[in-house]
């Protein structure tokens, strides 16, 4: 797969699309924080309704352009010998790191507040859940064990999101697929003790993962497989894609 080369138009279409979804993720769950129930009267908040309703289909963008870009990338360097299991780690440890740890702390912050300023109100909070039931549901979730659990990636799969953030569970998704590659990819490019030591942890993993982060893997795969049909002229892109990307 040496011969395929992303050029700077495809990275620009990649990130525009990066960009778009996740807009639509954000205005996915402002909605779902801001209204709650049928409150699509009238054709303006219709519209509006109709408009942030992709959250899902965005995160399906997210999952496949990783694949592509980080399967595919890695997937070169298998195929040449160039793969290097330290290197390929620390940066994805980095890329999914540098941005929980943020996103944990500052969603600490943000629920205590929340917590704290409605606390004797009556308004409602996501869902149309009251604020009461909503406070007690996000405080029994601030606590050092899921905390670490979300350290350790397990939100989504065998522990709860840390707080009210409940979106972590894509990056806990990204994480595994990122390890399932790896070792894959020792697997691959090593011999003996290497690659059973790279089996057994790839039989781990799948016995660690839920069905449907498994079943998600899938599209974590489908760019991959993209990636890998451009490399063998077996896909056409269409006319508009076409120029920028040369093999």
């Amino acid at each position: 797969m040496h011969r395929y080369r992303l050029s700077d138009g495809l990275s620009s279409y990649l990130d525009a699309m990066r960009w778009i979804s996740a807009v639509l993720v954000l205005l996915f769950h402002t909605r779902h924080i801001l209204f709650s129930g049928d409150v699509a009267h009238g054709a303006a908040m219709k519209l509006f309704m109709a408009l942030t309703s992709f959250g899902d289909e965005a995160v399906v963008i997210f999952f496949v352009i990783s694949g592509f870009l980080v399967g595919g990338i890695s997937a070169r360097r298998v195929e040449r010998g160039a793969f290097g299991l330290p290197a390929y780690m620390i940066a994805r440890f980095s890329r999914i790191y540098t941005v929980l740890v943020p996103a944990l702390c500052l969603g600490l912050l943000l629920d205590l507040a929340t917590m704290a300023l409605f606390r004797s109100t009556h308004l409602q909070g996501p869902a149309a859940v009251p604020v009461s039931s909503w406070t007690a549901t996000v405080s029994a979730r601030l606590d050092a064990g899921t905390f670490l659990a979300n350290l350790a990636m397990m939100q989504g799969i065998h522990a709860e999101a840390f707080g009210s953030n409940t979106p972590l569970w894509s990056l806990s998704c990204e994480w595994w697929y990122y390890c399932g590659f790896a070792a894959i990819a020792v697997a691959v490019s090593r011999r003996s003790l290497g690659r059973a030591a790279a089996i057994a942890i790839f039989v781990a993993i799948l016995a660690i993962l839920t069905p449907k982060v498994l079943l998600l893997a899938l599209l974590w795969m489908l760019g991959l497989l993209i990636i890998f049909c451009l490399d063998r002229k077996r896909l056409r892109l269409p006319i508009w894609l076409s120029g920028a990307c040369p093999a």
